[in-house]
């Protein structure tokens, strides 16, 4: 089943330990505006819904589209700068550096899947 925007704030919300008062009050919003939307009773406004997306480090599609799959979360901008450089390198290369990387993960008793 596909969340709604409200289901999604709530969720995001509490799995942070926060009550709606905070969530507010840190938005610069009123609790009875923020409670609308996870109740889904009224849509915030873009500049809102992009500062919800940004305190909570998550991908404004994730919030504003049901029918979004993948990781909500955000890459950050070493992980981009990273996956930028790695798409310069030919294929020889990226294979080179993917091998070292799962040996590293394996060094350090992680797995990748």
């Amino acid at each position: 089943m596909q969340k709604t925007l409200g289901e999604k704030l709530r969720t995001l919300r509490q799995s942070r330990n926060y009550t709606q008062q905070q969530i507010s009050r840190i938005l610069f919003i009123g609790r009875a505006a923020y409670s609308n939307y996870e109740n889904d009773k009224r849509l915030p406004s873009y500049d809102c819904i992009a500062a919800i997306a940004d305190f909570y480090e998550v991908k404004l599609d994730y919030l504003i589209r049901s029918d979004f799959s993948g990781n909500p979360k955000r890459t950050s901008d070493a992980e981009n700068n990273i996956l930028n450089a790695f798409r310069l390198l030919d294929s020889s290369a990226q294979k080179e550096l993917w091998e070292y990387l799962q040996f590293r993960l394996k060094k350090q008793q992680l797995k990748y899947t």
